[in-house]
């Protein structure tokens, strides 16, 4: 299999994006999206911005099997929001749709099957690892279209201090 590399700006070419701006002034880049598909983009950005699939996982902690599930519900609820949404959310899609083929596939494929709940896979949590690298440039794009900060790799504060109440 070709090695494949995440390429946001070649999506959102392909992906028929009208507004690509790169400023010198200002760094950042600007996507426009048709306004129809930024509830769709938030909606998975949520999604996957609260899973296994871009959170760090401990090798020491969490299951493997539901790691694997919580990865492969991607394919449905991509599905159920697009269905949803209908063809307003047609350009989004056109990004959606080859990521979770290209990118999210292979990884659900290899792995279907071959983990279990009572043991620890240390070559699957290196595969995982390795996709939510891939994947979290993913999550910022769907956060900026959806027009929110991208919190998904925000630092929080250990809970082993509480606040005061």
């Amino acid at each position: 299999m070709p090695d494949l590399k995440f390429q946001p700006m070649k999506l959102l070419h392909l992906a028929g994006f009208e507004g690509v701006t790169i400023s010198l002034r200002n760094p950042g880049i600007t996507w426009k999206l048709p306004k129809e598909g930024q509830e769709a983009a938030w909606e998975l950005y949520i999604e996957l911005a609260t899973r296994t699939l871009t959170a760090d996982l401990d090798d020491d902690l969490g299951q493997d099997t539901a790691a694997l599930n919580s990865v492969f519900s991607m394919f449905e609820t991509t599905r159920e929001v697009l269905r949803r949404r209908g063809v307003r959310a047609r350009n989004l899609a056109k990004i959606i749709i080859p990521i979770l083929n290209q990118q999210v596939r292979p990884f659900t494929t290899k792995w279907h099957g071959k983990v279990c709940a009572d043991q620890t896979n240390l070559e699957f949590r290196k595969d995982l690892q390795e996709l939510r690298t891939k994947l979290r440039g993913y999550t910022h794009i769907l956060a900026h279209l959806a027009g929110v900060e991208d919190r998904s790799n925000a630092n929080l504060p250990p809970t082993s201090n509480p606040p005061p109440v």
